[in-house]
C-alpha cells in the first residue's frame, strides 16, 4: 500500500494448511497475519510500530517497533489474549514499564485492528478467486485484436473482391441477355438507350423467326426420338412374338417392363 492514512505499507497472511491452495482462500484457516507500517515522524522515537503479527495458533499478538537512531535493537511487546498477559523487550533498560491500565487498553484496541485484518483478508482473498476466475473466462474465449495495418489489407481485399463479383454478376447478365445477339446482328453497340421504333419493329421480327426456328428444330428432334423409340418398340414385340410359346418367366416380365417404359416415354414424346 501507498499513502494510507494509517501508514500500513503491506498485508499478509500465512495459511494452516496450504497443500491446498487450490480451494477459495475462504474455506482455509488462518494461522498468522503481518502488517507492517513506515515510520511516522509524529510520534516520539522508539513508539512508531513498524509491525503487527497476529499469531492465531499461538493465540498471540505481537508488536515491533521502528529503530532508534542509534540502537541496534528495537523495542517489541507480546500479547497473550487468552490471559491477557504481557511481554516486553525493552532497548532502554532504565525505561519506565508502562501501566497495567495503557496495556489492556492497547490489547483492546489489538483485537479491535485483528478483527479488521482478518476481514480485509478475508475480502482480498475472494476479490483474487474472482479475478482469476474472471481470467481464466477471458483466456478460454480470446479474440485478437487486428492492427490498422491488418483491417486496411482486410478491406482493400474485400472491395476487390466486391469488384470482381460485381464484373461476373455483369459477365453473367449480358450472357443471359436473350435480345443482345440480336442486337449485335444489328451492329449496335450503345444499348442503354431506348431503340428507335423501326429498331424494335426489326428486333421483335428477328426474335418471332427464331423463336419459330428453334420451335421448329425441337419438333424435329422429339420426332426423330419418337419415331426411334416407335421402330424400337415394334422390333421388340415382333421378336418376342417370334418365341411365343417358348418364352420363359424372365423374359416375359423383362418384356412386360420394357412395354411399360417405351409406353410412358412414347406418351411423353406425344405430349410434347
Amino acid at each position: 500500500f501507498t499513502d494510507r492514512y494509517d501508514r500500513l505499507v503491506s498485508r499478509s497472511a500465512k495459511y494452516s494448511r496450504q497443500e491446498q491452495m487450490d480451494s477459495n482462500l475462504d474455506e482455509l484457516p488462518i494461522c498468522k497475519m503481518v502488517e507492517k507500517f513506515e515510520e511516522n515522524p509524529d510520534v516520539p522515537p522508539g513508539r512508531s510500530v513498524a509491525k503487527r503479527v497476529f499469531d492465531l495458533e499461538k493465540n498471540e499478538i505481537r508488536l515491533d517497533f521502528h529503530y532508534v537512531k542509534g540502537r541496534i535493537t528495537a523495542e517489541q511487546r507480546t500479547y497473550v489474549k487468552d490471559v491477557g498477559e504481557f511481554r516486553m523487550k525493552k532497548v532502554n533498560p532504565f525505561q519506565k514499564d508502562p501501566k497495567t491500565l495503557e496495556m489492556m487498553e492497547e490489547l483492546g484496541n489489538l483485537l479491535e485492528a485483528e478483527r479488521e485484518c482478518m476481514v480485509s483478508i478475508r475480502e482480498a482473498g475472494r476479490e483474487a478467486v474472482e479475478i482469476l476466475a474472471t481470467r481464466d473466462k477471458e483466456e478460454s474465449d480470446i479474440v485478437l485484436d487486428m492492427s490498422a495495418w491488418d483491417i486496411a489489407r482486410t478491406i482493400t481485399d474485400e472491395g476487390r473482391e466486391l469488384r470482381e463479383d460485381a464484373e461476373e454478376i455483369e459477365e453473367n447478365l449480358q450472357e443471359a441477355d436473350y435480345l443482345l445477339p440480336f442486337v449485335k446482328k444489328l451492329g449496335i453497340s450503345n444499348t442503354d438507350k431506348p431503340f428507335p421504333r423501326e429498331t424494335a419493329v426489326q428486333l421483335k421480327e428477328m426474335c418471332q423467326r427464331s423463336l419459330k426456328d428453334r420451335m421448329v428444330e425441337r419438333a424435329q428432334l422429339i420426332q426423330d426420338k419418337l419415331d426411334a423409340e416407335t421402330e424400337a418398340f415394334n422390333e421388340r414385340q415382333q421378336s418376342y412374338q417370334r418365341k411365343e410359346g417358348h418364352v420363359e418367366a424372365s423374359e416375359e416380365e423383362n418384356f412386360e417392363a420394357f412395354v411399360s417404359d417405351t409406353l410412358f416415354r412414347i406418351h411423353i414424346l406425344e405430349q410434347r
